[in-house]
């Protein structure tokens, strides 16, 4: 049975704009430009809009949240 994603996001410029559709809890979140090895990670409250600034740089990234239950969604873009 498909599982509802309750995370998107959106890339703008340096900036990632993720929505949660509902209340998630305390979000873990790392994000990773693996051309690079940038990291930024951190833990938002997984409701609403939230904003993630990173350098911008060109490459691979892969974005993880891990929830409080231990649920991880995972994606990946290039840029």
């Amino acid at each position: 049975m498909p599982v509802e994603v309750p995370i998107s996001a959106m890339v703008n410029g340096n900036t990632v704009y993720i929505t949660f559709t509902g209340d998630l809890g305390d979000v873990d979140y790392e994000l990773v430009n693996l051309s690079t090895a940038e990291t930024v990670s951190d833990q938002v409250e997984g409701t609403g809009l939230v904003l993630i600034p990173f350098s911008g740089d060109a490459g691979t990234y892969t974005l993880t949240f891990t929830l409080e239950s231990g649920m991880q969604f995972y994606g990946e873009f290039s840029l």
